[in-house]
């Protein structure tokens, strides 16, 4: 049986997708034990990719912070390379997820208009797409981390009211991902069962650490916040506390 090939096994996401379902992964890193493969370079040799059960393209320029700075690069990585990927392999016969994100259901900011462009492109080459909400591990917590180590030095904290999340463990987007492809659905979404605001999850994670909730100051950002969506039927999608609940060590 051919292998399973991750393209991007350095990021966040194909790292962990190596780890549960081995095969073959591409790296930007050269001697790095994979395939050589800069998405950041448009006239990348796109022959070494070999013939493989399923192939995840899980390298990006992710938030939009990084992708504002370079949006060149972003659109390059996040959209034309993807794109020229999924018609390469699906010229071989490879059957190809795109994981991206709800940024891209309305093309929020640079990222979430690149991620769209990303998905036009490989749904053009037949691929199937993923749509991931913000991802969280234990080790890489992001903002939650931030407030953990705010709250614990007994800091007050700023949350925005008016941005949403359906948060995602690192195990149960792999667990997605690494079944989206036995499912008959061009546009799959993973996430928690519902949308909570970042001021909410900020007050839910102070209260798990023992702290008065009011140190937790509701904020407004202004700005479009990525939609919620309803996550797909053969997914089982968590409570978004127990998401929050996981990556904080609890289950």
């Amino acid at each position: 049986m051919k292998p399973p090939l991750v393209i991007g096994q350095d990021s966040f996401i194909g790292r962990a997708l190596v780890e549960k379902i081995g095969g073959i992964g591409t790296t930007r890193r050269k001697n790095a034990g994979g395939l050589y493969l800069d998405l950041s370079d448009a006239g990348a040799d796109l022959s070494i990719l070999p013939p493989c059960q399923t192939a995840y393209i899980c390298a990006a320029i992710n938030g939009e912070s990084r992708c504002a700075s370079a949006p060149a690069e972003a659109q390059l990585v996040n959209a034309v390379m993807p794109g020229k990927i999924a018609t390469y392999l699906a010229s071989q016969g490879t059957p190809v997820v795109f994981v991206s994100s709800n940024a891209a259901i309305n093309s929020v900011g640079i990222y979430g208009e690149t991620k769209k462009a990303g998905e036009e492109a490989c749904l053009a080459a037949g691929a199937q797409i993923i749509r991931l909400s913000k991802v969280w591990s234990s080790s890489q917590r992001g903002i939650v981390g931030e407030w953990v180590g705010a709250l614990g030095k007994q800091k007050a904290i700023d949350a925005f009211v008016d941005q949403f999340i359906a948060p995602l463990s690192l195990c149960d987007a792999i667990s997605a991902i690494a079944s989206v492809a036995k499912h008959d659905e061009r546009i799959a979404h993973a996430g928690a069962i519902r949308s909570v605001s970042y001021f909410d999850t900020a007050a839910y994670v102070a209260k798990r650490l023992g702290c008065d909730q009011s140190v937790v100051r509701p904020v407004v950002s202004g700005r479009k916040s990525a939609p919620p969506f309803t996550p797909s039927s053969w997914f089982d999608a968590p409570d978004p506390y127990k998401t929050i609940d996981s990556i904080l060590g609890d289950g």
